[in-house]
């Protein structure tokens, strides 16, 4: 304790006030903390990008195991092309798609918002008092969701009518 108040004697007869102690503080606080900010930041970002990098690489991974499953899921979409005005066969493209659901485990790679839009549509083969031309729909939208899924469309695209024109590169 007698050393502290050595320390305050020794600073007083230098003409040092305790507000020149505070203002030095304070200097070394906002250039030291400024850098160790700077130095958190930079750790921050760099971690962040990392992240980044490796979701995109976990992403790619999924899509190109996505693509076979997608292609047979779209194969089997055929007779519910919008420009068909065919009867739909419900019953023989529920059995379809049903099988195509468990065979080799292909609705393990349906993203979350694909597994929304073919619940839906494959849900609606069931129901009679649906008309085909909304079944259709139901299932134009899960392929639209399948392209932005694989990054065929952008969201934008997504939104815009094919064959109109309505969208702008």
């Amino acid at each position: 304790m007698d050393a502290l108040f050595g320390l305050f004697d020794f600073i007083a007869k230098l003409g040092i006030t305790g507000l020149t102690i505070a203002g030095a503080v304070w200097a070394i606080v906002q250039l030291g903390g400024e850098k160790w900010v700077n130095l958190y930041f930079d750790k921050k970002k760099e971690s962040h990008k990392a992240e980044q990098q490796q979701n995109l690489k976990i992403r790619l991974a999924i899509s190109e195991r996505r693509l076979e499953p997608y292609r047979g899921l779209w194969n089997l979409m055929e007779p519910l092309s919008p420009r068909s005005g065919d009867p739909l066969d419900r019953s023989a493209l529920e059995t379809a798609f049903r099988k195509w659901y468990y065979a080799s485990g292909n609705a393990l790679f349906l993203s979350w918002k694909a597994m929304d839009a073919y619940v839906l549509a494959t849900g609606l083969l069931i129901k009679t008092d649906v008309s085909d031309d909304a079944v259709r729909k139901a299932f134009s939208d899960l392929r639209t969701q399948m392209k932005k899924d694989m990054d065929v469309y952008t969201s934008d695209e997504a939104t815009a009518q094919v064959g109109r024109g309505s969208v702008s590169t």
